[in-house]
């Protein structure tokens, strides 16, 4: 929750037999309006492999979206501003956005049986 908007990202879950759905719009990150019941801002995207994945996680008007299909990992400000991207790397699908200041995403990583705090330069591009 945010003030009077309810926000929700979602991610997908590998392994199953069938894999995601293909050619059908998901909803990646949206923010419902509570007063009026509807979303005022959605953020979706339609994959071609079942094989995809997609990660996101939101935090303090941050979000971040790794997408497999497209290899890329960005970051958004809450209204889908892009802040910046790059290339996906094998950790970004298991990594939780913790915080951003000053052009420093800062995130949690699960790699080898452990947590990592990880520091990102990602200033506006």
């Amino acid at each position: 929750m945010e003030g009077t908007e309810l926000v929700v990202n979602t991610s997908s879950i590998s392994g199953t037999p069938f894999g995601i759905s293909t050619n059908v719009e998901l909803t990646i990150y949206s923010r419902y309006n509570l007063k009026t019941n509807s979303a005022d801002f959605k953020i979706n995207n339609i994959f071609a492999n079942a094989e995809s994945n997609w990660a996101s996680s939101y935090f303090d008007g941050h979000l971040i979206l790794t997408d497999t299909e497209q290899k890329q990992f960005v970051l958004l400000q809450a209204k889908g501003q892009l802040i910046q991207s790059r290339p996906a790397r094998a950790g970004d699908m298991y990594s939780r956005l913790v915080g951003y200041d000053n052009g420093l995403a800062y995130t949690l990583v699960w790699a080898n049986d452990k947590v990592k705090l990880i520091e990102e330069d990602m200033k506006t591009s």
